[in-house]
């Protein structure tokens, strides 16, 4: 196991924003997963992907980061995709395009892993990870054990998975893999062309906030005439009003201080309270930390 003592979160976030935390475990084993909670202890611990949708504060954090990135891998038998969750999506995407497999197109582009997208249901042009999603591996912390969960103890809703208990670690997944065309690969390529064209490049966690039921985040803030709007080192996206980035030099103070800029006009202005998509993470008081 790989492991990194005082490391920034700065360099695991999309974000590139955020403070050093005092250990930082990279399982690359099923062996690995096994040794962890003994090198937890009693400290707060949080699972990591590829950080592309979280803000953590530039503070110290006196805790255990479990990081994922290293876990990676995709196999196939009798017809079943099975895949690493720190596996990136754009891995993903690009060995289902190389074997014409169908569906996969909407992940396209999307900056995270596969088990963070289990997580949070990601999704894209109305479609969501639970469609492609059979069975899930996880790690038990508490018991120190495997355990798959079938396809019916599975249940998603918007941007949240509902069956994972508190001390699971999502570990493997199986993805449906059943459907092929040959134009898979064009059909990635497409999504990819139109996020490229529709979202920012540079530092962001992607989308900001969750969209109301009856119109786009983005729509609304940049209704409030907040398009381009600057804080220190943070911009909302003149292209892509819910994408808020660091132009490379954000703190986590300039982000925060745009997120709560965007909240306070649209429900000014719409009476609509925009819910964070992204994960705030400010001290180890946060609910993604836990403890043994």
């Amino acid at each position: 196991m790989h492991i990194l003592n005082n490391e920034p979160l700065s360099r695991h976030t999309t974000y590139c924003i955020g403070g050093p935390v005092d250990c930082m475990l990279f399982p690359e084993t099923h062996a690995d997963f096994l040794a962890v909670p003994e090198m937890i202890g009693d400290q707060p611990y949080m699972l990591l992907g590829n950080g592309s949708n979280v803000l953590f504060a530039d503070q110290p954090f006196h805790a255990v980061i479990i990081n994922l990135t290293r876990w990676t891998g995709i196999t196939t038998k009798n017809s079943n995709l099975t895949v690493a969750s720190g596996t990136s999506l754009a891995e993903l995407t690009a060995w289902a395009g190389e074997h014409a497999l169908s569906g996969y197109d909407f992940l396209a582009g999307i900056p995270g892993s596969v088990g963070g997208a289990v997580f949070m249901n990601a999704g894209a042009w109305g479609k969501y990870m639970d469609a492609l999603v059979q069975a899930v591996e996880v790690f038990q912390l508490d018991t120190r054990s495997f355990k798959w969960y079938a396809q019916q103890e599975l249940s998603f809703a918007y941007r949240r998975q509902t069956f994972l208990q508190p001390q699971d670690i999502i570990t493997q997944v199986r993805l449906k893999a059943t459907d092929t065309a040959q134009d898979a690969a064009e059909n990635i390529k497409e999504i990819k062309r139109k996020r490229a064209e529709k979202h920012p490049c540079g530092l962001s966690c992607g989308s900001v906030f969750k969209n109301p039921p009856d119109q786009p985040a983005g729509k609304l803030i940049e209704a409030c005439g907040l398009k381009g709007t600057k804080h220190g080192g943070a911009q909302i996206s003149d292209k892509h009003t819910n994408f808020i980035l660091n132009t490379g030099s954000a703190s986590f103070t300039d982000i925060m201080a745009l997120i709560t800029l965007a909240q306070k006009k649209v429900k000014e202005k719409f009476d609509i309270l925009l819910e964070p998509e992204v994960k705030i993470i400010q001290d180890i008081d946060s609910p993604l930390f836990r403890r043994l």
